[in-house]
């Protein structure tokens, strides 16, 4: 009934969760379906325009989906498969959009996007974890963890699509939330994922490849 902005699929195969976009001044909506019978189990509503990225937990019992509305403060909830519980990460509103989300393997740290540094949130605390003590050259658009949960990855890129400038990939040890590293690109990338043992990264750029 709207256009679809993600599709993510539960680790186990039994789920798919779908962010819908707002349409005819009807908020988004994420709606969480039985990939067997296709039936819907949930759905997350009350958005403030509309949810633009979903990640899964390892173990599938949480989904995390964040977006909002552009130029207004950014919103993040998640959904407990186990209890079909949705709630508000309740943290300090993000000034910005939320355009990407990662849970750490356990499902514990919540990484997001924050304009162009990165927020690290633990949600069973419920504190923040980490923060860039200076912001990146660029906008953070991709973030992920890997399988291990040992390192983070930030992709930055610029705000123009037209931009000629360099974006880069930002690298951190979990364990203290030490950079380790910063590789440049060409152009931005927007999205990433690490193979299953980690070695590998892929990032989509926008000059298409």
């Amino acid at each position: 009934d709207s256009a679809i902005f993600k599709i993510a699929v539960a680790p186990d195969g039994s789920l798919i969760a779908c962010a819908l976009d707002e349409k005819n001044k009807k908020a988004g909506v994420v709606r969480i379906i039985d990939s067997q019978t296709g039936a819907e189990k949930a759905k997350t509503e009350g958005w403030n325009g509309a949810p633009g990225t979903l990640a899964w937990s390892a173990d599938g019992t949480m989904l995390v989906a964040v977006g909002g509305r552009a130029h207004e403060p950014g919103q993040a909830r998640t959904w407990n498969a186990k209890t079909n519980q949705v709630s508000d990460v309740p943290w300090p509103a993000p000034k910005h959009l939320l355009v990407t989300a990662a849970l750490s393997p356990a499902g514990r740290l919540l990484l997001t996007n924050e304009d162009s540094n990165i927020r690290v949130w633990d949600l069973p605390d419920n504190k923040m974890v980490y923060r860039m003590p200076s912001d990146a050259p660029e906008l953070v658009e991709g973030v992920a963890f890997s399988p291990d949960g040992k390192i983070a990855i930030a992709a930055c890129t610029p705000d123009s699509r037209e931009s000629d400038r360099a974006g880069c990939l930002i690298v951190w040890d979990t364990s203290n939330w030490g950079e380790q590293k910063r590789l440049q690109l060409a152009c931005g990338a927007e999205h990433i994922a690490l193979s299953s043992d980690g070695r590998y990264l892929a990032a989509s750029r926008r000059d298409s490849t």
